[in-house]
């Protein structure tokens, strides 16, 4: 078993020392893990010993070898401090560094919550995960505006524009219109013409196409005019072809002329041609027996009759029909000029 000697703390063999002369020392013996519970106690002056590389010291207290370094208080001698080290130069100033411009790169939804960098140090980029939030509440209904009025302001001529004025809800559309290509011109011809109903609106409409276009009308017929007053009463006709006049019962026939005045022909139904004479027809005038005939071939004319005075007068409301009437379809509204001659034909009995 070789032995060891302990000078400042180090174990060395024996056999290396040269000069122990006034030294401290102690003897180390070495030894085996399985040979250290076979050591036993050491003998004085053996009190150390060194197992597999582990330095072991005898404690007396528990009869155990220890290890001197971790497991016992082992005083060593120390000398005295040394002076203090001068102190070492500053180092060199180091280069400064890059300010980073952060830029914000993908930001998602997802769940949970994250966030990583990438890029360059001085070009860092944040990309973020972010987790949506809950539903919130709905809101509560808003209150209906008002109802915008939009009214034409001016309107001028120039490249086309449009500008709206004012504030809601009034407010205000400006237009500048450009001028148009000269058309076509126009070629109206007028169409049909109908009769409407007295009273009733009259009625206008363009069919066709530009450049030729037809205008249609409805004309409403004229109220009935009133009557004219009546005219002095004519010169006395003669009453020729009586037939069976002191025959009540027969059929008579008369034939009668008259002059128009005022647009009026009076006809005195007596045997004498006045209207207090007798009757030539007491019981019964045909009505429609009635024929008036005009001695005037240049013109269409119009009648209207009365039976009174117990069928002795007959008066005849007696109209021109002019071109003008003819076309606006109201009849009778141009009286009879005056001194028209007008022919009876009547039958009665």
């Amino acid at each position: 078993m070789p032995y060891y000697r302990i000078y400042g703390g180090v174990p060395r063999e024996i056999s290396t020392w040269e000069n122990f002369a006034g030294k401290d020392y102690i003897t180390v013996v070495e030894v085996t893990a399985a040979e250290l519970p076979f050591l036993g106690a050491p003998a004085e002056g053996e009190s150390y010993a060194l197992c597999e590389g582990e330095p072991l010291a005898w404690d007396a207290a528990t009869s155990t070898w220890k290890n001197f370094f971790t497991q016992l208080s082992i005083p060593v001698n120390t000398g005295p401090a040394g002076a203090n080290g001068v102190n070492g130069t500053n180092g060199t100033n180091g280069t400064n560094g890059v300010s980073p411009v952060m830029s914000i790169g993908t930001v998602s939804s997802g769940s949970p919550a994250a966030c990583t960098m990438t890029g360059t140090s001085a070009a860092p980029v944040l990309n973020l995960v972010i987790p949506p939030g809950t539903n919130g509440t709905n809101g509560t209904n808003g209150t209906n505006g008002a109802n915008n009025t939009l009214s034409i302001g001016a309107v001028a001529q120039g490249p086309a524009a449009a500008t709206i004025t004012g504030t809601s809800p009034n407010q205000t559309l400006n237009l500048v219109l450009p001028k148009g290509d000269t058309g076509a011109t126009n070629t109206l011809s007028v169409g049909t013409v109908s009769t409407l109903a007295a009273g009733s609106s009259a009625t206008v409409s363009i069919t066709g196409t530009s450049p030729a276009q037809t205008l249609n009308l409805g004309i409403p017929a004229g109220a009935a005019g009133t009557n004219g007053t009546n005219g002095a009463n004519g010169t006395n006709a003669t009453v020729t072809g009586y037939q069976n006049t002191t025959l009540k019962t027969a059929i008579i026939a008369a034939y009668k002329s008259a002059v128009v005045a005022s647009g009026v022909a009076v006809f005195q139904l007596t045997v004498d041609g006045l209207s207090t004479g007798a009757a030539i027809f007491p019981n019964e005038v045909f009505a429609e027996s009635i024929q008036l005939i005009v001695n005037d071939a240049t013109a269409s004319y119009q009648f209207g009759w009365a039976l009174t005075n117990s069928n002795k007068t007959l008066t005849v409301t007696t109209n021109k029909l002019g071109t003008a009437n003819i076309l606006t379809g109201v009849l009778g509204q141009i009286a009879a000029p005056n001194g028209t001659v007008v022919n009876l034909t009547i039958k009665g009995r």
